[in-house]
């Protein structure tokens, strides 16, 4: 059971892209409103933001980041303050996120 276990966590790992730590603050559009909220960390297919309203995921979001083009995706997970977004295949970034 282990070795399966830990084949699992070395596929997983191996799918995952690099994410980069932030500390700004970046425009969230969900549901026709705008908020300020912590980026968390950033990555080509998406992020995590602080967020303290409970989101469902699948929920559309836009974050906007400084001058870059909106970031169109959708809620993946929300628990503890903390959502994670995936980015529509549209808007993923190309090359590494860097803070400005």
């Amino acid at each position: 059971m282990k070795r399966w276990v830990d084949a699992l966590k070395r596929l997983i790992d191996a799918r995952r892209e690099p994410r980069r730590t932030a500390s700004q603050y970046v425009g969230l559009t969900v549901a026709g409103k705008e908020h300020q909220v912590p980026l968390l960390d950033i990555s080509p297919s998406g992020a995590m933001i602080g967020f303290d309203d409970p989101m469902e995921a699948g929920e559309s979001v836009v974050i906007h980041v400084l001058d870059r083009e909106p970031l169109h995706g959708q809620v993946r997970w929300s628990r503890g303050g903390r959502v994670g977004i995936g980015f529509d295949p549209a808007t993923k970034q190309d090359g590494e996120y860097e803070e400005k």
